[in-house]
């Protein structure tokens, strides 16, 4: 069971980053991934000690979930982990 993300016309709400923003909307994008993808959507996995783990982005039919993490590292640059 997930949480369906809150949307704005935009879509994005519920972003937490430039990047998740970034990909969300590049998702809504293209046929094969529009409307597909919830941001900040909640599983059913014990993890934070209340039953629940959030992962960044989540297309639940397609069991696919993208958890982004960024790092800034020097001069405005950004590594993905």
């Amino acid at each position: 069971m997930t949480q369906r993300a809150g949307r704005t016309s935009a879509g994005d709400e519920r972003a937490r980053s430039a990047a998740e923003t970034f990909l969300y909307r590049r998702l809504q994008t293209m046929p094969q991934t529009a409307g597909k993808f919830q941001l900040s959507a909640h599983l059913p996995i014990s993890f934070d000690g209340r039953g629940k783990m959030e992962v960044d982005l989540l297309d639940a039919e397609g069991l696919v979930a993208i958890e982004m993490d960024l790092e800034t590292v020097s001069d405005g640059w950004v590594k993905c982990r």
